[in-house]
């Protein structure tokens, strides 16, 4: 810790993508710039100042929590509803916003894209990728979209579902399966599993914002929707900004999973939520830090 600090005090910039206490010693250093590139270039969960659990903490987690996000001299966005979302989470003026796009897009622009499924010899089948949240009420369980019977019969065998567990999670929770027809792919990077899906099953995860720069079908699995926006809170009219229905069984998981792809909606989806992440994001931000140091 010593070390990082003497690191940071000794830098120009310091880039950082999520909530680190350790930023917290550069308030009221003009010398040095934090600039905050988040993990994800949208959101569905409230968090920040606006965490619904923020109720349960004490006026020194406050506090603290306040620090670390005034330490934020610039934010990048890729779009003007994140940049609402940051300016209520983290307290901060437009004027800090960088609208350079988020650098975590750009891969997707990119024309040489990776495919895993030879990799996991799928032999021609088709991937439905299930990326779900973690849920800080139940850390040690997951609730899967589908059966390996349903896959098998309702599905007729033409998909393989990948599970891509959260960090949070992935050492809590073993996938028990005995076919192919389920694969525990938490290990594998998010960008290559997302590049070899042909389906995304997500639920309040920032999963969807990257997935539908590549116009693919997103289906929302929200068993736990009500106890998920009380223990956790979504963002306001969570079900109307989704690009699609929220089911909350199985069953109409796997009737949504029949029915045709509307292309458009996701497409209106990701315009809007990546209205200034279109391949070049690192670029702009690289030319911003250049013109600072400058």
């Amino acid at each position: 810790l010593i070390k990082a600090v003497h690191l940071m005090f000794n830098s120009k910039v310091v880039i950082t993508d999520n909530y680190f206490l350790l930023t917290s010693v550069l308030n009221n250093r003009k010398q040095t710039n934090c600039i905050q590139v988040w993990h994800a270039n949208g959101s569905l969960k409230k968090f920040g100042l606006e965490d619904i659990t923020n109720m349960q903490r004490t006026k020194t987690d406050i506090k603290r929590f306040k620090k670390v996000y005034s330490s934020f001299d610039y934010l990048t966005v890729g779009s003007e509803e994140m940049a609402d979302i940051f300016k209520k989470s983290f307290g901060v003026k437009d004027h800090q916003l960088l609208r350079t796009g988020v650098p975590l897009t750009d891969p997707y622009y990119q024309e040489n894209k990776k495919k895993i499924s030879g990799t996991l010899k799928l032999q021609g089948k088709k991937i439905i990728l299930y990326a779900p949240t973690f849920r800080d009420y139940d850390m040690h369980s997951i609730q899967l979209p589908f059966t390996e019977k349903q896959l098998i019969h309702q599905l007729k065998e033409e998909y393989v579902l990948f599970v891509k567990l959260h960090p949070a999670i992935q050492n809590n929770i073993a996938i028990k399966y005995s076919s192919d027809y389920i694969k525990d792919v938490s290990h594998y990077a998010l960008y290559d599993l997302l590049m070899a899906a042909d389906i995304l099953v997500t639920d309040y995860s920032s999963v969807p914002f990257e997935f539908s720069i590549l116009n693919k079908p997103i289906l929302f699995y929200t068993y736990d929707l009500p106890i998920y926006q009380e223990k956790r809170g979504l963002i306001d009219n969570y079900l109307s900004i989704i690009p699609g229905r929220a089911c909350h069984d199985s069953k109409s998981l796997m009737n949504e999973m029949k029915t045709s792809f509307n292309n458009s909606k996701i497409e209106k989806f990701s315009n809007k939520w990546n209205k200034y992440s279109k391949g070049n994001s690192s670029r702009n931000l690289l030319h911003f830090i250049e013109n600072l140091i400058n």
